[in-house]
């Protein structure tokens, strides 16, 4: 009897162990996929990003434009500038949604993910009130007061800084996420 009981109960060992590790690498699976598709929702808020980094790159131009001469600003046609504009607000929505679900926080990435979403916003409503407005005063202006070049020069460095700052926090967030 002890060498049935001995056998019975390496079997039903055996089978706990196929059991439990199965349901480890099931778990294991989801958790390896969840990441993979938290990594990948990184990628409407990097291209949103480039939208609001093209916006800051129009306006270095025209400064650049406007302060050796005066008489002959460009920097970037208004062409351009409207694409880049309508970029970022289509797809603002998409990027807070993603920031807003939370779905990006996990136990290891809830500090990064809410450092992105403060920056994001801090773009965004920097684009929306202050970089478009500053556009629109360069806009078919041939001479500019210092005041409003300086101002101009520092919200780019401003954007600049905050645009380098959100992509430090995508690539920390890709590292956690993989």
């Amino acid at each position: 009897m002890s060498d049935i009981a001995v056998a019975l109960l390496g079997f039903t060992g055996t089978l706990l162990a196929v059991v439990i590790s199965y349901a480890l690498g099931q778990r294991a699976e989801r958790k390896k996929q969840s990441l993979f598709i938290r990594s990948e929702m990184l990628k409407p808020i990097e291209d949103w990003l480039k939208g609001a980094g093209k916006l800051v790159r129009l306006l270095g131009d025209r400064i650049n434009a406007v302060v050796p001469d005066p008489a002959s600003p460009s920097g970037g046609d208004a062409d351009e500038w409207r694409a880049a504009a309508n970029f970022v607000s289509e797809n603002t929505n998409v990027v807070i949604g993603i920031l807003d679900s939370k779905s990006l926080q996990t136990p290891r990435t809830r500090k990064l993910a809410a450092e992105l979403e403060l920056s994001i916003l801090t773009i965004e409503q920097a684009v929306k009130y202050q970089l478009l407005p500053v556009e629109s005063d360069f806009a078919g202006k041939s001479g500019l007061a210092l005041e409003t070049l300086r101002q101009a020069g520092e919200l780019k460095l401003k954007l600049e800084n905050e645009l380098q700052n959100a992509y430090k926090l995508i690539a920390t967030l890709k590292t956690s996420l993989a």
